[in-house]
């Protein structure tokens, strides 16, 4: 019998953007689950993704992206820049948790991050308002609990993907599957890596290179090597 998914849950539903690059006064509809930037080289997709970087926090709570005059739009270097997030699909406990911001005709949650420069420090600086009136935002650790994880450009997938650190493959494949699909998956790839240190190119580079280590220690103290691969959980090549 096939039941239904559980709802999302609370999850960004529009991004508002103006002054900031080629994006002079610019919305973006997001889906529940995953949503795709499609375009041209040059088209504006990675600005879209900074200004969600700008406008949320990072879930490790270190920035690694600050606003820049640079990031101005051309011709508004005056001008102030301003990212506007809403938040739909609140649950009732969201709703309380997120009150100050909470529009209660729609049940949408509002923050609005807006950089403008200092004249003191020379320097642009955010500022925070919520609602759909944009008032004070009184309680920024409940902002701070938004938090985005940002994974840089894919430039070559294949030698990425394929590198030793499986970290981003495996965000990606949690992100992307079911936990009992990641669960059969780790049971067969286990299964895989037993059959595979049997296989004859290992067992015979195991027998070649310790037939050279036996001659090099075995006068004063005999070793033993293996090549084998990593199981599923350890260090390198690992699927956990």
């Amino acid at each position: 019998m096939s039941q239904d998914k559980p709802k999302a849950g609370m999850y960004l539903r529009q991004l508002g953007v103006k002054n900031f690059r080629s994006c002079y006064d610019l919305e973006i509809d997001f889906q529940p689950g995953i949503t795709l930037l499609v375009g041209e080289n040059n088209s504006g997709k990675s600005n879209v993704i900074e200004a969600l970087r700008l406008a949320t926090t990072p879930l490790n709570r270190r920035s690694t992206r600050w606003f820049d005059e640079v990031d101005l739009s051309h011709g508004r270097e005056g001008q102030e820049a301003q990212f506007r997030a809403m938040y739909d699909g609140l649950t009732a406990a969201q709703r309380a948790h997120y009150i100050a911001a909470l529009d209660v005709g729609s049940n949408q949650a509002a923050y609005t991050t807006t950089y403008k420069r200092d004249e003191v420090r020379q320097q642009m600086r955010p500022t925070v308002t919520v609602g759909p009136v944009d008032g004070p935002d009184a309680e920024p650790d409940k902002r701070d609990q938004i938090a985005h994880v940002y994974l840089a450009p894919l430039r070559d997938a294949q030698r990425e993907l394929d590198s030793s650190d499986g970290n981003r493959l495996l965000r990606i494949i949690r992100y992307l599957t079911e936990e009992d699909e990641q669960e059969a998956f780790r049971a067969q790839a286990n299964d895989s890596f037993t059959q595979l240190k049997e296989h004859p190119v290992l067992t015979s580079t195991t027998k070649e290179i310790q037939g050279h280590l036996r001659e090099l220690t075995d006068s004063v103290r005999g070793q033993t090597v293996e090549v084998t691969l990593n199981r599923p959980g350890s260090n390198g090549d690992s699927i956990s």
